[in-house]
Protein backbone atom coordinates (compact mmCIF):
# COMPACT_ATOMS: atom_id res chain seq x y z
CA UNK A 1 0.00 0.00 0.00
CA UNK A 2 1.01 3.69 -0.89
CA UNK A 3 -0.35 5.72 1.94
CA UNK A 4 -2.27 8.99 3.15
CA UNK A 5 -0.51 11.61 3.90
CA UNK A 6 -2.41 14.85 4.86
CA UNK A 7 -1.79 16.05 4.52
CA UNK A 8 -1.56 15.58 3.23
CA UNK A 9 -2.71 16.81 1.77
CA UNK A 10 -1.85 13.97 -0.74
CA UNK A 11 -3.70 10.03 -0.81
CA UNK A 12 -2.46 7.74 -3.51
CA UNK A 13 -2.74 4.72 -4.83
CA UNK A 14 -3.28 1.98 -2.00
CA UNK A 15 -3.30 -1.76 -1.33
CA UNK A 16 -3.47 -3.67 1.83
CA UNK A 17 -0.39 -3.49 3.95
CA UNK A 18 1.49 -6.78 4.17
CA UNK A 19 1.64 -7.76 7.82
CA UNK A 20 5.59 -7.49 7.75
CA UNK A 21 6.42 -4.84 5.84
CA UNK A 22 10.16 -4.07 7.23
CA UNK A 23 12.83 -2.97 5.54
CA UNK A 24 10.57 -0.69 4.02
CA UNK A 25 11.02 0.39 0.58
CA UNK A 26 10.11 4.23 -0.91
CA UNK A 27 6.60 4.39 -1.67
CA UNK A 28 5.87 6.80 -4.34
CA UNK A 29 3.63 9.38 -4.14
CA UNK A 30 3.36 11.64 -6.92
CA UNK A 31 0.20 13.95 -6.18
CA UNK A 32 -0.05 16.28 -3.01
CA UNK A 33 -1.55 19.55 -2.20
CA UNK A 34 -0.85 21.99 0.53
CA UNK A 35 -3.12 25.03 1.71
CA UNK A 36 -2.94 26.87 -1.24
CA UNK A 37 -0.29 25.23 -3.33
CA UNK A 38 0.13 21.59 -5.44
CA UNK A 39 2.88 19.38 -6.60
CA UNK A 40 3.04 16.21 -8.64
CA UNK A 41 5.86 14.39 -9.76
CA UNK A 42 6.05 13.39 -13.08
CA UNK A 43 6.87 9.47 -14.70
CA UNK A 44 10.07 10.90 -15.86
CA UNK A 45 10.93 11.89 -12.72
CA UNK A 46 10.87 15.21 -12.54
CA UNK A 47 8.48 17.43 -10.47
CA UNK A 48 6.58 20.54 -10.48
CA UNK A 49 4.31 23.15 -8.62
CA UNK A 50 2.28 25.51 -8.95
CA UNK A 51 -0.31 28.16 -6.48
CA UNK A 52 0.04 30.12 -3.82
CA UNK A 53 4.51 30.67 -3.09
CA UNK A 54 4.45 33.21 -0.26
CA UNK A 55 7.15 31.16 1.46
CA UNK A 56 9.02 29.98 -1.28
CA UNK A 57 6.61 26.67 -0.92
CA UNK A 58 6.71 25.73 -4.86
CA UNK A 59 10.77 25.39 -4.64
CA UNK A 60 11.55 27.34 -7.94
CA UNK A 61 13.58 29.94 -5.81
CA UNK A 62 11.16 32.79 -6.11
CA UNK A 63 8.38 33.69 -3.93
CA UNK A 64 5.58 34.01 -6.88
CA UNK A 65 2.64 32.76 -7.18
CA UNK A 66 2.36 30.47 -10.26
CA UNK A 67 -0.56 29.49 -12.31
CA UNK A 68 0.20 26.84 -14.12
CA UNK A 69 3.17 24.37 -12.76
CA UNK A 70 6.40 25.07 -12.62
CA UNK A 71 9.61 22.86 -12.43
CA UNK A 72 11.32 22.38 -8.78
CA UNK A 73 15.44 22.72 -10.16
CA UNK A 74 15.73 20.43 -12.91
CA UNK A 75 16.75 17.04 -11.12
CA UNK A 76 14.75 14.14 -12.80
CA UNK A 77 14.58 11.50 -9.33
CA UNK A 78 12.16 12.74 -7.34
CA UNK A 79 9.95 9.82 -6.72
CA UNK A 80 7.79 11.17 -3.80
CA UNK A 81 6.31 14.54 -2.53
CA UNK A 82 3.85 15.79 0.07
CA UNK A 83 2.68 19.24 0.97
CA UNK A 84 0.33 20.84 4.01
CA UNK A 85 -0.17 24.55 4.92
CA UNK A 86 3.07 26.22 3.23
CA UNK A 87 5.63 23.81 3.55
CA UNK A 88 6.48 20.86 1.31
CA UNK A 89 8.73 17.60 1.56
CA UNK A 90 10.03 15.02 -1.09
CA UNK A 91 12.09 12.25 -1.33
CA UNK A 92 14.81 11.10 -4.34
CA UNK A 93 15.48 7.83 -5.65
CA UNK A 94 18.62 7.57 -3.41
CA UNK A 95 16.11 8.01 0.16
CA UNK A 96 17.02 11.81 0.77
CA UNK A 97 14.75 13.98 1.98
CA UNK A 98 14.40 17.22 1.00
CA UNK A 99 12.33 20.43 2.54
CA UNK A 100 11.10 23.50 1.55
CA UNK A 101 8.62 26.91 2.39
CA UNK A 102 7.62 27.43 5.70
CA UNK A 103 9.87 26.90 8.61
CA UNK A 104 8.49 29.02 11.32
CA UNK A 105 8.41 25.91 13.92
CA UNK A 106 11.30 24.30 12.80
CA UNK A 107 9.15 22.28 10.39
CA UNK A 108 11.98 21.48 7.63
CA UNK A 109 14.39 19.92 10.02
CA UNK A 110 17.43 21.94 9.04
CA UNK A 111 17.83 23.15 12.37
CA UNK A 112 16.86 26.71 11.81
CA UNK A 113 13.73 28.48 11.43
CA UNK A 114 14.37 30.23 8.57
CA UNK A 115 11.46 29.98 5.16
CA UNK A 116 13.33 27.79 2.26
CA UNK A 117 12.32 28.52 -1.52
CA UNK A 118 13.98 26.04 -2.62
CA UNK A 119 14.75 22.14 -1.54
CA UNK A 120 17.13 21.76 1.41
CA UNK A 121 18.42 18.36 2.69
CA UNK A 122 17.22 16.87 5.87
CA UNK A 123 20.56 15.83 7.30
CA UNK A 124 22.21 13.31 5.26
CA UNK A 125 20.90 9.75 5.51
CA UNK A 126 19.72 7.77 2.41
CA UNK A 127 17.26 5.73 3.85
CA UNK A 128 14.09 7.79 4.47
CA UNK A 129 10.98 6.41 3.30
CA UNK A 130 7.85 7.99 3.51
CA UNK A 131 7.02 11.78 4.93
CA UNK A 132 3.79 13.66 6.11
CA UNK A 133 4.01 17.49 6.77
CA UNK A 134 1.10 18.72 9.03
CA UNK A 135 0.33 22.27 9.49
CA UNK A 136 3.77 23.39 11.44
CA UNK A 137 5.32 19.63 12.08
CA UNK A 138 6.52 17.02 10.29
CA UNK A 139 6.53 13.28 10.70
CA UNK A 140 8.65 10.61 8.57
CA UNK A 141 9.79 7.23 8.34
CA UNK A 142 13.23 5.22 7.67
CA UNK A 143 13.43 2.19 5.80
CA UNK A 144 13.97 0.03 9.08
CA UNK A 145 10.81 1.15 10.53
CA UNK A 146 11.75 3.90 12.93
CA UNK A 147 9.17 6.83 13.01
CA UNK A 148 10.48 10.57 13.32
CA UNK A 149 8.99 13.71 14.10
CA UNK A 150 9.82 17.17 13.71
CA UNK A 151 8.65 20.84 14.23
CA UNK A 152 5.64 22.47 16.59
CA UNK A 153 5.29 20.86 19.30
CA UNK A 154 2.51 22.96 21.36
CA UNK A 155 0.15 19.76 21.45
CA UNK A 156 2.40 17.02 21.85
CA UNK A 157 2.13 16.20 17.85
CA UNK A 158 6.10 15.44 17.77
CA UNK A 159 5.15 12.04 20.12
CA UNK A 160 8.22 12.59 21.92
CA UNK A 161 6.59 13.13 25.66
CA UNK A 162 7.36 17.22 25.51
CA UNK A 163 5.39 20.03 24.26
CA UNK A 164 8.68 21.83 22.66
CA UNK A 165 9.03 22.48 19.32
CA UNK A 166 12.34 20.48 17.48
CA UNK A 167 14.30 21.83 14.48
CA UNK A 168 16.08 18.27 13.78
CA UNK A 169 14.35 15.01 13.55
CA UNK A 170 13.70 13.61 16.81
CA UNK A 171 12.86 9.95 17.17
CA UNK A 172 9.36 8.69 18.25
CA UNK A 173 9.73 5.86 21.10
CA UNK A 174 11.97 2.94 19.72
CA UNK A 175 9.61 0.50 17.87
CA UNK A 176 10.81 -0.36 14.31
CA UNK A 177 7.80 -1.50 13.42
CA UNK A 178 5.65 1.10 11.91
CA UNK A 179 4.69 1.20 7.97
CA UNK A 180 2.91 4.04 7.60
CA UNK A 181 2.59 8.15 8.96
CA UNK A 182 -0.20 10.75 8.49
CA UNK A 183 0.23 14.15 9.42
CA UNK A 184 -3.19 16.28 10.27
CA UNK A 185 -2.69 19.84 11.40
CA UNK A 186 -1.85 19.98 14.37
CA UNK A 187 -2.17 15.69 15.17
CA UNK A 188 -0.63 12.98 13.80
CA UNK A 189 -1.75 8.91 12.84
CA UNK A 190 0.70 6.04 12.35
CA UNK A 191 -0.25 2.51 11.46
CA UNK A 192 2.23 -0.63 12.72
CA UNK A 193 2.83 -4.17 11.24
CA UNK A 194 0.50 -5.34 13.09
CA UNK A 195 -2.48 -3.25 11.52
CA UNK A 196 -2.68 -1.19 14.54
CA UNK A 197 -3.67 2.16 14.32
CA UNK A 198 -1.63 4.98 16.80
CA UNK A 199 -2.77 8.36 17.26
CA UNK A 200 -1.28 11.76 18.95
CA UNK A 201 -1.04 15.25 19.44
CA UNK A 202 -3.86 17.54 19.59
CA UNK A 203 -7.63 15.91 20.99
CA UNK A 204 -9.51 18.88 20.03
CA UNK A 205 -13.27 17.17 18.56
CA UNK A 206 -11.70 13.37 19.42
CA UNK A 207 -9.67 13.67 16.30
CA UNK A 208 -7.36 11.23 18.28
CA UNK A 209 -9.99 8.46 18.25
CA UNK A 210 -8.92 7.78 21.87
CA UNK A 211 -12.64 8.31 23.09
CA UNK A 212 -11.21 11.29 25.27
CA UNK A 213 -10.14 15.08 23.96
CA UNK A 214 -7.28 15.05 25.96
CA UNK A 215 -3.53 16.10 23.80
CA UNK A 216 -1.38 13.10 24.04
CA UNK A 217 2.17 13.75 23.77
CA UNK A 218 2.95 9.98 23.09
CA UNK A 219 0.99 7.70 20.51
CA UNK A 220 -1.68 5.72 21.88
CA UNK A 221 -3.78 3.07 20.52
CA UNK A 222 -7.22 3.80 18.42
CA UNK A 223 -9.19 1.14 20.05
CA UNK A 224 -7.71 -2.29 19.62
CA UNK A 225 -8.21 -3.42 16.07
CA UNK A 226 -5.61 -4.69 14.19
CA UNK A 227 -7.00 -4.14 10.71
CA UNK A 228 -6.76 -0.58 9.33
CA UNK A 229 -4.96 -0.24 5.98
CA UNK A 230 -5.07 3.36 5.25
CA UNK A 231 -5.60 6.70 7.50
CA UNK A 232 -5.76 10.39 7.24
CA UNK A 233 -5.06 13.15 9.20
CA UNK A 234 -6.91 16.61 8.56
CA UNK A 235 -7.20 19.77 10.23
CA UNK A 236 -9.76 18.81 13.08
CA UNK A 237 -10.45 14.84 12.42
CA UNK A 238 -9.16 11.48 10.53
CA UNK A 239 -9.92 9.45 8.65
CA UNK A 240 -9.30 5.60 7.86
CA UNK A 241 -9.89 2.18 5.67
CA UNK A 242 -10.00 -0.99 7.01
CA UNK A 243 -8.82 -3.97 4.81
CA UNK A 244 -12.31 -4.94 4.27
CA UNK A 245 -12.85 -1.54 2.26
CA UNK A 246 -14.89 -0.02 5.34
CA UNK A 247 -14.24 3.83 5.57
CA UNK A 248 -14.16 5.22 9.66
CA UNK A 249 -13.83 8.84 10.49
CA UNK A 250 -13.86 10.75 13.85
CA UNK A 251 -13.19 14.01 14.92
CA UNK A 252 -14.50 17.48 14.65
CA UNK A 253 -18.25 17.02 12.36
CA UNK A 254 -19.30 20.54 12.04
CA UNK A 255 -19.67 20.68 8.20
CA UNK A 256 -20.98 17.08 8.44
CA UNK A 257 -17.00 16.64 6.97
CA UNK A 258 -17.04 12.60 8.87
CA UNK A 259 -19.86 11.47 6.40
CA UNK A 260 -22.13 9.30 9.04
CA UNK A 261 -25.18 12.00 8.48
CA UNK A 262 -24.85 14.01 11.40
CA UNK A 263 -23.18 16.84 12.39
CA UNK A 264 -21.61 15.33 15.80
CA UNK A 265 -18.15 14.92 16.56
CA UNK A 266 -16.68 11.53 17.18
CA UNK A 267 -14.70 10.77 19.65
CA UNK A 268 -14.14 6.87 18.39
CA UNK A 269 -13.88 5.75 14.95
CA UNK A 270 -17.64 5.69 13.45
CA UNK A 271 -18.32 3.51 10.51
CA UNK A 272 -19.37 5.56 7.45
CA UNK A 273 -21.99 3.92 5.78
CA UNK A 274 -22.31 -0.05 5.79
CA UNK A 275 -20.35 -0.89 2.81
CA UNK A 276 -17.00 -1.75 1.88
CA UNK A 277 -16.27 -0.17 -1.66
CA UNK A 278 -13.36 2.66 -0.53
CA UNK A 279 -9.78 2.08 -1.24
CA UNK A 280 -8.82 5.40 -0.27
CA UNK A 281 -10.16 8.32 1.91
CA UNK A 282 -8.43 11.48 3.06
CA UNK A 283 -9.87 14.33 5.14
CA UNK A 284 -9.08 18.19 3.33
CA UNK A 285 -7.42 21.04 4.78
CA UNK A 286 -10.73 22.35 6.55
CA UNK A 287 -13.91 20.72 6.84
CA UNK A 288 -14.66 18.29 3.82
CA UNK A 289 -12.95 14.93 2.39
CA UNK A 290 -12.44 13.25 -0.23
CA UNK A 291 -11.88 9.57 -1.27
CA UNK A 292 -11.92 7.05 -4.19
CA UNK A 293 -14.42 3.98 -4.36
CA UNK A 294 -12.96 0.36 -5.67
CA UNK A 295 -15.20 1.42 -8.87
CA UNK A 296 -12.50 4.67 -9.33
CA UNK A 297 -15.35 6.83 -8.53
CA UNK A 298 -14.71 10.03 -6.57
CA UNK A 299 -16.61 11.14 -3.68
CA UNK A 300 -16.51 14.56 -1.81
CA UNK A 301 -18.57 14.95 1.68
CA UNK A 302 -18.35 18.61 4.13
CA UNK A 303 -17.79 22.15 3.06
CA UNK A 304 -17.72 22.62 -0.83
CA UNK A 305 -17.83 26.69 -0.66
CA UNK A 306 -15.69 27.03 -3.54
CA UNK A 307 -16.78 24.31 -5.55
CA UNK A 308 -14.02 21.99 -4.56
CA UNK A 309 -16.20 18.69 -4.85
CA UNK A 310 -16.61 19.42 -8.77
CA UNK A 311 -19.90 19.06 -9.53
CA UNK A 312 -21.45 22.07 -10.49
CA UNK A 313 -21.84 23.71 -7.25
CA UNK A 314 -21.23 25.21 -4.18
CA UNK A 315 -23.33 23.95 -1.69
CA UNK A 316 -22.39 21.48 1.35
CA UNK A 317 -23.15 17.98 1.70
CA UNK A 318 -23.44 17.05 5.64
CA UNK A 319 -22.46 13.28 5.93
CA UNK A 320 -23.83 12.65 1.90
CA UNK A 321 -20.92 11.21 -0.16
CA UNK A 322 -21.44 13.11 -3.39
CA UNK A 323 -19.92 11.65 -6.55
CA UNK A 324 -17.91 13.91 -9.01
CA UNK A 325 -19.22 13.40 -11.71
CA UNK A 326 -19.37 9.82 -13.99
CA UNK A 327 -16.22 9.69 -14.53
CA UNK A 328 -14.95 5.84 -13.22
CA UNK A 329 -11.23 6.38 -13.89
CA UNK A 330 -9.75 8.03 -11.37
CA UNK A 331 -7.01 6.81 -9.73
CA UNK A 332 -5.41 9.76 -7.18
CA UNK A 333 -6.69 12.19 -5.23
CA UNK A 334 -5.08 15.27 -2.89
CA UNK A 335 -6.99 17.97 -1.46
CA UNK A 336 -6.14 21.65 -0.27
CA UNK A 337 -7.78 24.15 1.47
CA UNK A 338 -10.84 24.37 -1.38
CA UNK A 339 -8.90 22.81 -3.87
CA UNK A 340 -9.33 19.48 -5.30
CA UNK A 341 -6.54 17.62 -7.72
CA UNK A 342 -7.30 14.35 -8.69
CA UNK A 343 -5.55 12.42 -11.61
CA UNK A 344 -7.02 10.00 -13.79
CA UNK A 345 -5.91 6.17 -14.79
CA UNK A 346 -4.06 7.53 -17.86
CA UNK A 347 -2.15 10.00 -15.99
CA UNK A 348 -4.00 13.08 -16.31
CA UNK A 349 -4.35 15.52 -13.68
CA UNK A 350 -7.13 17.87 -13.26
CA UNK A 351 -8.04 20.25 -10.63
CA UNK A 352 -11.25 21.93 -9.35
CA UNK A 353 -12.20 24.72 -6.95
CA UNK A 354 -11.23 27.85 -5.00
CA UNK A 355 -8.01 28.97 -7.47
CA UNK A 356 -7.34 32.35 -5.64
CA UNK A 357 -3.45 31.93 -5.84
CA UNK A 358 -3.27 29.54 -9.36
CA UNK A 359 -3.51 26.29 -7.08
CA UNK A 360 -6.03 24.70 -9.88
CA UNK A 361 -2.70 24.97 -12.18
CA UNK A 362 -5.05 25.66 -15.27
CA UNK A 363 -2.91 29.28 -15.91
CA UNK A 364 -6.00 31.25 -14.14
CA UNK A 365 -7.18 32.64 -10.94
CA UNK A 366 -10.51 31.74 -11.88
CA UNK A 367 -12.53 29.40 -9.16
CA UNK A 368 -13.65 25.81 -11.06
CA UNK A 369 -16.85 24.16 -10.11
CA UNK A 370 -15.76 21.33 -12.18
CA UNK A 371 -12.55 19.63 -12.95
CA UNK A 372 -10.34 20.90 -15.49
CA UNK A 373 -7.03 19.77 -17.11
CA UNK A 374 -4.08 21.60 -15.47
CA UNK A 375 -2.08 23.27 -17.59
CA UNK A 376 1.58 21.69 -18.13
CA UNK A 377 3.50 23.60 -20.22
Amino acid sequence: MLFCTVAFGGCHSHDNLPAVSTPLSIRSNILTAGMYHSLSVKPDGTLWAWGSNDHGQLGDNTDVDRSQPVQVGTDNDWVAVYAYENTTAAIKRNGSLWTWGGNDNGQLGDNTNVDRSQPVRVGTDNDWVAAAPGASHLGALKSDGSLWAWGSNASGQVGDNTTVDRALPVRVGTDRDWVAVSAGAFHSLALKSDGSLWAWGNNFGGRLGDNTITDRYLPVQVGSDSDWATMSGGYRNSVATKRDGTLWAWGSNSNGELGDGTKTDRHLPVNVGTDNLWRMALDGKFAMAGGIRTDNTLRMVGWNGHGQFGNSTNTDSTGVWIQVGSATDWSLIALGDGHTLGMKTDGTLYGWGFNDFGQVGDNSVVERWVPVPVAFP
